[in-house]
């Protein structure tokens, strides 16, 4: 299950790592579904409801052993509007973590939290311009971008007292591109991409990195 729909580089990046994955090891395809949610784009009760029900539906017959879930949105459909989704199998969490208080139901859950080097990152940028006093994390408001916004802040805790940090996780993308292209001497820009920006308008984020490098 993906939360967006075709187009999303880390989705299609996933899912192509996946199928070749499988090949490798010589397992069909046969029963492999892929199940592109479009919740990013749709994120209304009613569509998740009458999602919820028609996969249900979809998969009543089916023998599924294990759930991918890519990205928080779709591991809260699935424990939420997708429950009576093969209620059994073994969930693979991608990108994600488990809600506190979560109803696990009978699935076994297992995790995987890649997590972005920030600090690495801006330690890299310190060294090839030393004379940096400012520093503007490009991210959006959409559930995944508000967990990497949360982390980059603990990463970057240990030049709070350094450096000037600018979040731009509430704006508008057209108001990030007026901002940045007025921004002061001395600045570096983080850019993971913007995935929904504050306005609600949805991107792909590779896009996004290209639109600000312009």
């Amino acid at each position: 299950m993906c939360s967006s729909d075709l187009g999303q580089a880390g989705i299609d990046n996933y899912t192509k790592g996946l199928y070749g994955t499988l090949r490798e090891k010589g397992i069909s395809f046969t029963n492999i579904h892929i199940e592109y949610l479009d919740l990013v784009k749709n994120p209304g009760q009613d569509y998740r409801q009458r999602l919820g029900e028609l996969l249900t539906r979809k998969y009543s017959t089916a023998r599924i052993d294990v759930i991918v879930t890519l990205q928080p949105v779709a591991l809260d459909f699935l424990l939420k509007e997708g429950a009576r989704i093969a209620p059994a199998a073994t969930v693979l969490v991608a990108q994600a973590k488990l809600p506190s208080g979560a109803d696990k139901g009978q699935h076994d859950f297992y995790f995987q939290n890649p997590t972005l080097d920030f600090a690495g990152t801006l330690q890299r940028a310190l060294e090839l311009f030393p004379k940096t006093r400012r520093v503007v994390l490009l991210s959006g408001n959409s559930v995944v971008e508000q967990e990497r916004l949360a982390d980059a802040k603990q990463q970057f805790a240990s030049w709070q007292n350094e450096l000037e940090f600018e979040y731009l996780d509430g704006l508008a993308l057209e108001e990030i591109e007026r901002r940045l292209a007025n921004a002061p001497p001395n600045t570096v820009i983080i850019a993971p991409g913007i995935n929904r920006d504050g306005r609600g308008q949805v991107f792909v984020p590779v896009e996004t990195i290209v639109r600000i490098s312009r």
